[in-house]
């Protein structure tokens, strides 16, 4: 337990290095205690050490954590059917989504949409449809369509999120307020990217989110740009 409370509050502080160490020996620890591979307490450590080889720029690495993850839940889920509990189906959809993010932030997009979608899946046998663990996967599915040149789909899913995260106030609102944006600009709708922009800064205003009012900053910034480029 003090292994796993250092490594991870190395991993927290950005120490990668210290918490690779760190989780590697939780993880020679709890093996060496009888853990078997394939258990919950082990993939979640091997999914941390993805993500840290990820932030490491180790690639191969990277991509064999996460392959192993999403199998090893995968063999899982189909071998207990109806029968999986709740934490082997909810870090099932978790490793899905860590992976697609690591493909998407390498250009595969098929992979990564493939990803997202059983993510989603997932999330919805989990969570339900409108919960917001469900819509953040969603959104990310959005983007992905996006860059495929899929925008009339991307903008459909994300005016969706908008409105059921509208009815419930949620807290991603302007992150899907922001992405509708930049998929609207993308797609040449330079007035509509704009209102939803301008929205989501005052929406992350009114929730005190500095990350998502810089995001709509840089948005609007990006709008106003384009637009001095079409006055020129």
């Amino acid at each position: 337990h003090i292994y796993t409370l250092l490594a991870n509050t190395a991993l927290e502080r950005g120490f990668l290095g210290q918490a690779e160490r760190l989780f590697t020996e939780v993880l020679k620890r709890i093996l060496a205690g009888g853990e078997p591979q394939d258990s919950n307490a082990v993939v979640e450590i091997s999914l941390k050490l993805a993500e840290i080889y990820n932030r490491q720029e180790n690639l191969t690495r990277a991509e064999q954590g996460f392959e192993f993850c999403t199998k090893t839940q995968q063999i899982k889920v189909e071998k207990l059917g109806s029968a999986a509990d709740e934490d082997t189906l909810a870090l099932y959809g978790l490793s899905l989504d860590r992976k697609a993010q690591f493909l998407l932030s390498r250009g595969r997009l098929d992979e990564a949409e493939a990803a997202f979608r059983l993510a989603i899946d997932l999330a919805r046998r989990v969570h339900g449809d409108r919960h917001e663990q469900t819509r953040v996967i969603q959104n990310s599915l959005a983007t992905v369509l996006s860059l495929k040149g899929e925008s009339e789909s991307a903008i459909t899913l994300l005016s969706t999120l908008v409105k059921e995260a509208e009815e419930v106030s949620c807290q991603f609102l302007p992150t899907f307020l922001i992405n509708r944006g930049i998929v609207q600009l993308r797609a040449g709708l330079s007035g509509a990217a704009e209102d939803d922009c301008r929205r989501a800064q005052d929406e992350a205003g009114h929730r005190r989110d500095k990350e998502a009012g810089q995001e709509a900053k840089e948005c609007l910034n990006e709008i106003m740009k384009i637009a001095g480029l079409i006055k020129s």
